[in-house]
C-alpha cells in the first residue's frame, strides 16, 4: 500500500541541473543565430520591393509630365535654383540645420515638395524616401530631408559646362525621347555622404547606395526600376564600387568602355560634361 510520504516522494518535481539549464540556453543561442540572418534578409527584401515601388512610382509621374510638356522632362533639381521634379525652388530657404530644427525644416520642405513639379502626379511624400533610410547621425547633417533618391544630371547636360547662378538661367531639360530606354534617370545616392543630398541630381559616379549589399535599385527613362549589381553601376559610372572617390572634371574617362553609356547617357557631348 502506497502511504503519503511515498506519494509525495515519486511526485515532487525535480528542478533543472546547471548542465541542463546551459544545454537549454545553447539550443536557443543556435537557433536565435539561425532566424535573425533569415529575418534581416526578409526584411531587406521587403524594403527593397518597396524602393521599386516607389521608383516606378516616380518614373510614371514622369512620364505624365512629359506627356503635358511636349516630352520635356521636369527638371532635375541641379542646384535647386528653379521649380524641379522633388520641389519648389523655395526649398533653398528651408536647407538642413542641427537635429533641434530638423521638423521645422521637414515640415517645410514638405510644403516645398507639394510645390514641386512631379507632386500632381504623386501627392504622397512617403514614395520619396525609401524604407531603410534611418534617421543617423548623417541624416541630420544633409540639406534636404524629403528624398532618398535623385535624378540624373543627364537631364540638362550636367548643366551644359556653366553652373548656373539663379532663377532664369536653368537650361531647358531635354525631350524623354532623346535617351535611351535602357539609360538610368534615378538612383538612392549614398546615404553615408550627407553632401550628396544638397539638392536633388547627382553625377553619375557621386555615390550609389550600398545598403543592400552587393545590388541597388535604380530607375530608367522607360518608366521601370529594377535591382542591378553595384559593380555594373560602377563601370557605367567610373567609380569604385559605387563610391565616389573621382576628381571632377575629368570623372568619365574613368568609364570601362565607350560613352555614352547607361549613366553617361546627356544628349550632347557624347554623354558627358
Amino acid at each position: 500500500m502506497m502511504t503519503a510520504t511515498k506519494f509525495k516522494r515519486l511526485t515532487r518535481q525535480r528542478g533543472f541541473t546547471l548542465i541542463e539549464l546551459l544545454v537549454v540556453i545553447a539550443i536557443i543561442a543556435i537557433l536565435a543565430a539561425m532566424l535573425l540572418p533569415a529575418l534581416a534578409s526578409a526584411k531587406k527584401r521587403g524594403q527593397m520591393a518597396v524602393d521599386i515601388n516607389n521608383n516606378r512610382q516616380i518614373l510614371v509621374a514622369m512620364t505624365m509630365f512629359a506627356g503635358e510638356t511636349d516630352d520635356y522632362m521636369a527638371q532635375p533639381g541641379w542646384g535647386i535654383y528653379d521649380d524641379c521634379w522633388a520641389a519648389s525652388s523655395n526649398i533653398m530657404n528651408h536647407l538642413g540645420g542641427t537635429p533641434a530644427m530638423y521638423q521645422q525644416n521637414y515640415t517645410n520642405q514638405i510644403q516645398d515638395f507639394k510645390n514641386g513639379q512631379l507632386y500632381a502626379y504623386l501627392a504622397d511624400p512617403k514614395v520619396m524616401v525609401s524604407p531603410a533610410d534611418v534617421k543617423s547621425s548623417l541624416y541630420f547633417q544633409r540639406q534636404i530631408y524629403i528624398t532618398s533618391y535623385i535624378w540624373n544630371g543627364a537631364v540638362i547636360g550636367y548643366d551644359r559646362g556653366s553652373f548656373p547662378t539663379g532663377p532664369g538661367q536653368i537650361p531647358h531639360t531635354f525631350k524623354l525621347g532623346q535617351f535611351k530606354p535602357s539609360a538610368v534617370l534615378m538612383w538612392e545616392t549614398d546615404e553615408t555622404v550627407p553632401f550628396f543630398f544638397n539638392d536633388f541630381a547627382n553625377y553619375p559616379d557621386q555615390g550609389l547606395s550600398g545598403r543592400y549589399g552587393k545590388a541597388a535599385i535604380v530607375g530608367f527613362f522607360d518608366g521601370s526600376s529594377r535591382r542591378i549589381d553595384i559593380a555594373q553601376f560602377s563601370s557605367w559610372a567610373g567609380c569604385a564600387n559605387g563610391v565616389w572617390n573621382l576628381a571632377g572634371g575629368t570623372r568619365w574617362r574613368f568609364v570601362k568602355g565607350g560613352l555614352p553609356n547607361q549613366l553617361w547617357c546627356s544628349p550632347v557631348n557624347g554623354g558627358h560634361p
